[in-house]
This record gives structure tokens, sequence and C-alpha cells, in this order.
């Protein structure tokens, strides 16, 4: 299939059978896709499951490039399962390159569960190149009946199979449950992956979460894993919710359930979890700002995994509790259980643990079974536990739960990192400032390598080839061992110490070098002449890099001051930056409302070049909201000053159906009496609109409707009723029209 448009095909089973495949289905068959846009298809039913909203695939292989899947739907409406909003593929080897998947939702609204709002994967080789996973939905509801809900992977859903992701991204993907059962549960805002291999390559996962919105719990804002191998490598995962209002929240951004996890070159940052506690009266807890990790089942047997974290960074996450008595465990992690982890180069800065009315359990805080006997001390990390509790605890010991004693860690768990801040250490902290958390202690070598070459070796056979000797020996182990632990956070710093660790190398040789040919005129030995140029070049070397980093550092300081300069918002005449007055806590200075099919793109950049412009400003973008869901916009209005509405085909209708969301929105907006700003959209690609157009499309949905005698229908104030109005329900929505 190549350069083809597939748009509003559908799979329906209305007689309580399966429904496969809304645009294609194959048995061991091998589909190729190229050029190819697949849109608004449905693989539906009532009475049983749906797969792959687009496509199912059995066995074989499917081949996607360069094409887009969007708006496509698996659902369900009984109490069975909606697997893959866009593909379904079993047993098959499956390739995406440049791809994109949008609006694609799993829905299963009877009380079963939905996988993949994306993509189910069961079984075979997967690779995803180059490809965009978008504002995808896995949503599972109970509401009306007393079944449990699952939603399982906003954006991908694995079991059993291989799957690699390089140079792509997965934004604003949700798994979300409705419904009053305690079991439901949302896992995986972007990935839910269950057994298997799972690697992450150069892959970016912004704005997932994981929703109960009423009762329930939530697993992994961004990633869930069970019994997986995870791999991930020079990966971002931003701003992911793990988000509940009657239940526990685990992992903000990961929650790892046994298996094997490998985070290399990596970044978490600005990850949640939060546990609200608003709609239910039980205790409920918060469990790991960014991590979530555990290697033991709920009767204490161990499972087997391992952790290991190099070169990564997690910063600005927070495990949170709103109301009730729940506790907020680890800002940045908690891990549980018997396991072996491993951190090398790992920064951790910026996390917290708060709770509203609990406790709340450190940064990263964790517990382990019967061998370490309960939380380990503040700020420790005792070789197999993360922690931070409120017991002040002395280092190489920790705290058992229920005890007010320190007793030392067990013979084995050596203990890397720091207490608690003293007042000593905050005075001191200018020292190590720039340095990786778990090598403080590099201050103490740098200090000690200087007392040995500049005062020890002073007293050694003073003028002697030993003692030059000697001095070759510690800054060559120096400089190895410098190499081998990278204790500096920069990349400046980190070459700057290598290079001068290099020099002072060479210094030392054409040292020694000079005074072997001092002391052996007639041996072979090179001309000291040469000997001084080569240690002036190393000294040069030195001076070079350091003004290379200095040079380097100073650009992109000025080109980001620059491109801030640029983009804010000033007065004419006096090039003041302009002062926006913080919105009230929950209000908005301006709600973004769009057609999401032709219009969420620009809306997305439109609210960044805001914030770029106006950095206080509050805007709502309905994608950006972890609890979105439709209809909450025209709850939002209520809190907003200004309603901005793109004006893009869709909005009003045209070749795309009017959006009912957009329409209670504008409609809701106009009964507030909010001031609308108007944006048109006039790229060529983006169906652009002209006034008239626009006018048009707005005259034909408020043609009245009409009774069966061919009158206008008038509302309680005596005013006609426009058929978008009648139509959606909005007169019950938002009362009478305003007038």
């Amino acid at each position: 299939m190549d350069d083809t448009i597939i748009t509003e095909c559908v799979a329906i089973a209305s007689g309580g059978g399966r429904a496969q495949g809304g645009a294609l289905y194959t048995t061991d068959a091998s589909a190729t896709v190229a050029l190819t846009t697949i849109s608004n298809c449905t693989a539906t039913t009532a009475g049983a499951d749906s797969f792959g909203g687009a496509m199912e695939i059995y066995g074989g292989s499917l081949t996607l490039d360069d094409s887009t899947i969007t708006a496509c739907v698996a659902s369900t409406s009984g109490d069975d399962n909606a697997y893959g909003g866009a593909v379904y593929t079993r047993e098959a080897s499956t390739s995406l390159t440049n791809t994109t998947i949008s609006d694609c939702t799993a829905l299963a609204s009877g009380g079963g569960p939905s996988y993949g709002g994306a993509m189910m994967i069961l079984g075979g080789n997967v690779m995803l190149e180059g490809t965009t996973i978008t504002a995808c939905v896995a949503s599972a509801s109970s509401v009306g009946n007393d079944d449990s809900a699952y939603a399982n992977g906003g954006a991908v859903f694995i079991q059993d199979a291989r799957v690699t992701l390089a140079h792509s991204i997965i934004s604003d993907c949700t798994a979300v449950t409705d419904g009053e059962s305690d079991a439901n549960a949302a896992y995986g805002g972007a990935l839910h992956i269950r057994g298997g291999t799972m690697t992450l390559d150069d892959t970016t996962i912004t704005a997932c979460a994981a929703n109960a919105t009423e009762v329930g719990n939530a697993y992994g804002g961004a990633v869930f894993a069970v019994l997986a191998n995870t791999l991930l490598t020079n990966t971002t995962i931003s701003d992911c919710t793990a988000l509940v209002k009657g239940g526990d929240a685990w992992g903000g951004a990961m929650a790892i359930i046994g298996g094997h996890v490998k985070l290399n070159l990596s970044t978490i940052t600005a990850c949640v979890a939060n546990a609200t506690g608003l709609i239910t009266d039980k205790s409920c807890d918060a469990h790991g700002g960014a991590m979530y990790v555990l290697f033991t089942v709920s009767d204490g047997n161990p499972l087997h995994g391992s952790m290991s974290l190099t070169h990564t960074t997690i910063s600005d996450c927070a495990s949170t509790t709103t109301a009730g008595s729940g506790t907020a465990f680890g800002g940045a992690m908690e891990i549980v259980g018997q396991w072996t982890v491993t951190l090398d180069d790992v920064t951790i800065a910026a996390c917290v643990a708060a709770s509203g009315a609990g406790n709340a359990y450190g940064e990263v805080q964790g517990q382990r079974s019967s061998q370490c006997g309960g939380r380990c001390p503040a700020g420790l990390l005792c070789d197999k536990v993360v922690s931070v509790h409120p017991r002040e605890c002395p280092l190489h010991s920790y705290c058992p739960e229920g005890s007010s004693n320190a007793i030392p860690c067990p013979d084995g768990d050596a203990v890397i990192g720091r207490s608690k801040p003293t007042e000593l250490s905050r005075a001191l902290a200018f020292l190590y400032e720039g340095l990786n958390p778990h090598v403080s202690w590099w201050v103490l070598f740098v200090l000690a390598r200087q007392l040995v070459l500049t005062g020890f070796l002073a007293l050694i056979e003073p003028g002697t080839l030993m003692q030059l000797y000697l001095g070759l020996i510690v800054a060559s182990l120096s400089l190895v061992i410098e190499m081998h632990v990278s204790p500096y956070v920069d990349p400046g710093n980190r070459l700057l110490a290598t290079v001068s660790g290099t020099s002072l190398v060479l210094a030392m040789i054409g040292l020694l070098a000079l005074k072997m040919s001092a002391f052996l005129p007639d041996a072979n030995v090179a001309n000291p002449t040469k000997i001084l140029v080569l240690l002036v070049v190393a000294a040069l070397a030195v001076v070079g890099a350091a003004v290379a980093v200095f040079i380097l550092e100073s650009r992109a300081i000025l080109a980001e001051r620059r491109s801030m300069a640029v983009r804010r918002l000033r007065l004419q005449g006096i090039d003041k930056a302009v002062t926006l007055a913080p919105s009230a806590p929950g209000r908005y200075h301006v709600f973004l409302s769009h057609a999401w099919v032709t219009g969420q793109d620009q809306m997305r950049v439109v609210k960044q070049r805001l914030l770029d412009m106006l950095p206080t400003v509050h805007v709502f973008l309905d994608v950006d909201d972890a609890q979105r869901r439709v209809g909450k916009g025209a709850e939002v209005l209520n809190r907003s000053d200004k309603f901005l509405l793109f004006a893009s085909d869709g909005f009003f209708g045209g070749i795309h159906a009017p959006s009912r969301p957009c329409m209670v929105e504008l409609l809701k907006a106009v009964q507030l009496g909010l001031e609308m700003i108007t944006v048109l959209e006039v790229e060529d690609k983006h169906l652009p609109l002209s006034p008239s157009q626009l006018y048009e499309q707005m005259c034909k949905l408020d043609q009245p409707v009409l009774d069966t005698n061919g009158t206008p229908v008038l509302d309680a104030h005596g005013q006609q009723f426009p058929s978008m109005y009648a139509k959606w329900g909005t007169y019950e929505r938002l009362g009478p029209r305003a007038h």
C-alpha cells in the first residue's frame, strides 16, 4: 500500500462478535504501508473484544514507513477488552519508521480492560524508529457497574515481545480509569511492559499520565513494567504523573515490579506521584515521585530483579498527598524488597516528599526485607536501599521499624553517600559544588593530591630522580582515578580536569627527561630544548582547553539570553519587558480552545511562545492537563480570564465535523462573558480558513431548530434555539443562552 488515504472505515460487530481491524486485517501475511494516512477508523463491538482501530496484524509482518494514523478507535461497550486504539499485532515482525500515531483510543466503557491507546504488541519483534505517538488514550470505565476497570498503556501495551524505540517521541498519552470500584487501576501513562524486553534509545516521553479519576490506583506516569527487561539509553522522561483521587499513586515516571531495569545517560525530571485523597475517607499514599521499584510480593517472597542507573539525573520530582491521612514516600524513589542496585554518576536534585495531612518520608526513600530490618539511614545508600527518614541515624547505621535505636548496617552493606545536612556541611557546600553527589569525597582526594605533590614529595630526596619518579606515579594514578570516577557533573569541567591531569603527567615526564640529561650527559637522551618545547606545549594545551571551555560556555549563555530577550514581550520605545501579574491559585490568564484534529500542534506552539514572551502567564491547554476528560474544558472556563479561539477546520465544521467539546467551550465562554481572542489558521498545509468561510460555518450551525410545523423552537427566554445548542445537549449543560 503506497501513497494512499484511508478514512472513516469501520469494523462493527453489532451482534456481539469480535471487531478486528477498522481499516486492515491480515493473517500470516506481509503488509507494507508507505506514505499513507489512515484516519477516523474504528473497530467497535458491544459484546466481545475489539482489536486494532486501524489494523490488526496476526502473524507475518507489518512495515509502516512515513505514514500517519490518526483518530482511530478500538472500542467495546460490554464487559470485554479493547486492544490497540490504532494497531494490534500478535506474533508479528513489526517495523514503524518516521510514522505518527495520534489521537487514537482503546476504549472499554462497560467495565472491561483497555490495552494500548496507540498499539498493543503481543509477542514478536518490533522496531519503532523516528516515530511519534501523541495524545493517545487507553480508557476503561466501570461507571454504572461493579466491575473493575483497568487501563493499560496510554500509548503502547507490550507483552512477551522484543521492542525497540529509537529516536522517537511519546507525548500527552494517558491511561485513565473511571468508576467507583476500589480495584480500578491505570498502568503506564505511556508504556505498559509485561515480560519480554523493551529498549528505549534517544527517546523522549513527556506529559503522559496514569490517571484513576475516581477511586483505584495509578502505576507509572510514563512506564509500568512487570518482570521485564527495560533498558533506557539517552532517554528523557519529563512532566509525567501518576494521579489518583481515591487510592494510591506509584511512580510518577516509572513503576517497576521485578525484572531488570537499566538507565544510562538518561534524565527523569518534573514527574509527580500524587494521591489527592479528595474523594475518599481512607488513607491515600504516594510512592516515589520519579520511580517506585518493588522486588518482593505481598507474601514477602522475593522477586528476581536488578536495577542499574549510570550517568543519570533525577530532578524536580515529587511524591505528594493532598488530603486525608496518607503518607508520601520518596520524592525521587521508593525501593522495596531484596534486590541488587548499581548507581554510578547519578544525580538526584530538588526532589521532595510532601504530605497535606499525613507523613512524608524523604527525598529518596527505601525499604528492605528482613536482612536490613526496616528503613535505612537518613540520606544514605546502603548498597541495597536508598532512603531518607525523619529520624536521625549515624553513618553506617539504620533504624528498624518501630525502634528508636540505630544499629550498624550488616556486613557488605557499605555506605556510600552522606548524612543529613549539618551547619558545617552547608558552610562547606561550595567545596563540592559541581560534583556528582556520590563522589563528594573527591574534594578530599584533590586536597590530598596537592599535599603530596607540593608538600610530602619535597621532603623525599630533594633534587633526585627518585623525587620526580614518585611525582610521576602520583600524577599518573590520580589521572587514571579521575577518568574512571568522572566526578564532575558539567562536561566542560570534566574536559578541563582531564586536560590538566594529562598536562601534569607530561610535565613530570619532561622534567624527568631533563633531569636525566643533566645527570647523564653522554646518554641517549632527547635534546633539552625539545623537552622544554614539549613542556610549553603541554602548558599551552591546558590554557587553550580552559579558554575553549570558557568561550563555548559563554556562547551558550549569550545565545540563551539573546533567545529569551528576542522572545520577551517588550514595551515599544522604552524596551522594557512587560510584566504580567501572576494569576490567583487555580486560575488561568487564557484558555486555548481548538479542534484536536487540526489545531493541537499549533496551540502547543502558541502556549510555548506565550510562556517565552510572558514567563508568568498561566495558560490552559487541555492536552497538558493530566486529568483531562471530555467536558472538563467548560468547567475550567469558570477559572479563566480570556478565551482564545483557534479557528481551524473542524472547530465549526468544514472538511471535519464540528467539534462537540469546542462548541460547549465556546458557548460557556459566551455565557461567562469572557473576552474573546480569535486566531485564524493561515498555512495551506493546515486547511486555512478565511473570515468569510468562518462566517459561513458559524451561520450554518446557528440555524434555528424547527418543530414539526416548520416553526422555530424558542427557549424559556423567547429566543430561537440554534441547532448546535440543541444537538449536543448544551442547554442542559450550560443553562439558558446568555443575553
